[in-house]
């Protein structure tokens, strides 16, 4: 599942991150040709908001280029064209779907059947992982350094590092984020949609998601399609030589990410601040657990110490009801028959 994301990088940084090379071996920069203006940084996203897209040149009417990449801004959620107008309300619900139904369901089999794939880019994505007590520790997940991503087998956890992946108190030392190192964007496949809204065209996304890989199915037990390769992206957006049928194949679980605890300051979607992100130790998780119990307690104490009086009240209550109840019942049988 992907329900919260983070990009808190400009228009031109997302641009210069994107670079690549074409068919021609020529090195390649995006522009952006379609509501960039829509596009709004941030540590926090949340669904119905304007996120960074790449699609192919192909599907704009304007392009100069055919078979390149461009940058769009759509929102998060997607409208299908055949829903009312106040189904369209409802966008949010769309804003995952499912590898295993999405070419069953006509929202997202319609769109890809018409080529429209997309590649959803971010700094990373939040999820929520709930513990014995049912309470819920986010974490950032993100793509690794680029400098360990030197060869497929650095790009990959070892199989080590997997097996400690299964605990929790093993992510504070193999996941850390260090700023000052470039990280590469998360590529997440995704499908895109073009509805007539509010007298203008609206582009619309939804997120592709899979069962989680092992290695990150102790956190949950999905997440995104991630595209790990520049080739891989190439193919999923090139839609004209690339039937879908071999392009869904790239559709799998990976094991590329990595990840943090954070604050539960991100869990409100309304918060923005860079602390979202920011790594806290596994140590502090316990100790504010505690302390969410602590309080916990102290509320159930509180709690049993003022029940007595309620209930004494509730009774009293409940004889007052009864004896109104008797009084009209007495009062409905007493009337007289009018002649």
């Amino acid at each position: 599942m992907c329900g919260r994301t983070a990009c808190a990088l400009e228009p031109d940084e997302i641009k210069n991150k994107c670079v690549y090379y074409n068919k021609d071996g020529t090195k390649k920069t995006p522009n952006w040709k379609l509501d960039e203006y829509k596009y709004k940084p941030g540590h926090n996203v949340a669904p119905q908001s304007f996120c960074p897209i790449l699609i192919n040149s192909n599907h704009l009417k304007d392009a100069i280029e055919e078979d390149e990449r461009v940058l769009t801004s759509m929102r998060w959620g997607l409208v299908p064209t055949w829903m009312s107008t106040e189904g369209r309300k409802m966008s949010f619900n769309m804003n995952n779907a499912r590898s295993d139904t999405m070419l069953e369901k006509r929202t997202y089999k319609v769109p890809l059947l018409k080529g429209q794939r997309c590649v959803v880019l971010a700094e990373g994505f939040y999820e929520w992982k709930t513990n014995k007590e049912g309470k819920k520790q986010p974490y950032f997940i993100y793509m690794p350094k680029e400098e360990s991503k030197g060869s497929e087998e650095k790009s990959k956890i070892s199989e080590e590092e997997s097996k400690g992946a299964t605990d929790e108190n093993s992510t504070e030392n193999k996941c850390r984020e260090d700023e000052n190192s470039p990280r590469p964007l998360l590529a997440m496949a995704g499908i895109f949609e073009k509805a007539f809204v509010d007298d203008e065209d609206l582009y619309s996304f939804t997120v592709i998601t899979v069962d989680s890989h092992e290695t990150f199915s102790w956190l949950h037990h999905r997440q995104p399609a991630i595209l790990e390769s520049d080739a891989e992206i190439n193919a999923w957006l090139d839609y004209k030589n690339v039937s879908l049928e071999e392009a869904v194949k790239l559709i799998k679980p990976k094991s590329c990410l990595e990840w943090h605890p954070v604050a539960k300051y991100v869990s409100n979607s309304r918060n923005q601040g860079l602390q979202c992100r920011d790594v806290i130790t596994e140590e502090e998780v316990k100790q504010m657990s505690v302390q969410k119990l602590s309080s916990s307690a102290a509320n159930m104490r509180k709690w049993l110490t003022s029940s007595a009086s309620p209930k004494q009240s509730d009774g009293a209550t409940q004889k007052q009801k009864s004896k109104r109840s008797n009084n009209n019942i007495e009062r409905w049988f007493s009337k007289k028959p009018k002649k």
